[in-house]
């Protein structure tokens, strides 16, 4: 597979959004879903949910949208409820890589690009950022295969008369807790907590030291200043 995936895709949970939106002065707005798009256009529709509508924006995020002449205006509670309807569909929430992001994508494991080629590696988890996994009580799970059926990267299986999580593909993103009905599975914080860059233009620099170090990222960002070819 000759695809490179850097660990600079973000996960997160829907109480993580919530506060995000919550906290947001906005403004919002949503446009479509460019790999849901070129999934319809190949006859391959999405099969967790028939919205196209599904990219959040969020404060710098809005206006960049409308220099494009894309995406429309969204109130608070209009994004709230947008977030609702992806965690029913399980959808799974991928903001911008920083503390503080612009935009949220409400993604799937058959039309991303992200997830469907972290999906075909032996370990997601090693190509996604995520703070939390599943954990299912063995003992309250009824083994109705719901959350079979609903985990984007194949990371539950049935074992020992109950479901489990394969920890070496679970990327902690919740869809499978929404519909169990008997409440046996709860996302669990991983002890080595993966904090976020404050800003994108913080995340930017981090990508820059860590692929050119910081020798060369200097001279990366001195010829930029002066015009120079990169």
């Amino acid at each position: 597979l000759n695809v490179k995936i850097d660990p600079e895709f973000h996960v997160s949970n829907y109480d993580d959004i919530t506060k995000i939106i919550k906290d947001s002065p906005g403004p919002f707005a949503v446009m479509n879903c460019v790999c849901r798009q070129a999934k319809d256009t190949l006859e391959k529709s999405c099969l967790k949910t028939e919205k196209r509508e599904t990219c959040i924006l969020i404060e710098d995020g809005v206006d960049f949208a409308k220099n494009l002449g894309v995406g429309k205006e969204i109130s608070r509670q209009e994004t709230l409820k947008l977030i609702s309807q992806a965690k029913k569909a399980g959808l799974v929430l991928q903001p911008e890589n920083n503390q503080h992001p612009h935009f949220v994508c409400c993604c799937c494991g058959c039309c991303c690009g992200v997830l469907t080629a972290a999906k075909s590696y032996d370990q997601p988890v090693k190509y996604l950022h995520s703070n939390y996994f599943a954990e299912i009580d063995a003992e309250a799970c009824n083994v109705c295969e719901t959350c079979l059926e609903r985990c984007p990267m194949d990371a539950i299986e049935l074992t020992n008369n109950h479901m489990a999580t394969k920890l070496d593909r679970c990327i902690g993103c919740g869809a499978c807790i929404p519909t169990c009905k008997e409440r046996a599975i709860r996302l669990i914080k991983k002890e080595k907590e993966i904090v976020p860059p404050m800003t994108d233009k913080d995340m930017y620099k981090s990508i820059l030291i860590e692929r050119y170090g910081l020798a060369g990222s200097l001279k990366f960002v001195t010829k930029a200043a002066l015009g120079m070819k990169i």
